[in-house]
């Protein structure tokens, strides 16, 4: 007999929305800060790779929405993630052949940015507790606490 599983709460659809956001920051600064670098030109071959590592991804979380978790989330849920991972993906995608620039970066991450306010907003009487790992690297974006109503636990 299959397990029957329930759509995420809103509650852990938000922090686990949250602090997929955050990983996905990590790993943009992480391009940034390599491509910031005096011998970018020398990592062009591990930066290409990581691009197109993070790209698929994303185009994996795409087709797990339309195909996978249609029974872990409920629409509201998958359409708010494939509209995050589109654009995403459309920022990376400005030119597919070669590695996004800083405005395609940063592009992306204002839009995981807005993404995490989105769900702040959404939750701002409840408390939503994000992992430290996740608030730092968000915290170049604002301070540890984000939103009223998120707190940040080690």
């Amino acid at each position: 007999m299959t397990p029957s599983i329930r759509a995420a709460s809103s509650d852990v659809f938000a922090a686990a929305a949250i602090e997929l956001c955050a990983r996905l920051w990590a790993e943009l600064d992480r391009l940034c800060a390599t491509l910031e670098t005096d011998d970018a030109h020398e990592l062009l071959p591990w930066l290409a790779t990581r691009v197109e590592v993070l790209r698929l991804e994303l185009t994996i979380i795409l087709e797990r929405c339309a195909n996978r978790w249609t029974t872990q989330f409920d629409q509201q849920q998958i359409g708010w993630l494939e509209t995050i991972m589109e654009d995403l993906l459309d920022s990376l995608d400005a030119s597919a052949d070669e590695l996004p620039g800083y405005h395609s970066i940063a592009s992306a991450q204002n839009r995981l940015l807005s993404a995490v306010l989105e769900q702040c907003a959404e939750h701002s009487g409840q408390l939503i507790e994000i992992p430290m790992h996740c608030s730092d690297s968000l915290s170049s974006a604002g301070s540890r606490r984000l939103s009223a109503g998120i707190s940040v636990h080690p």
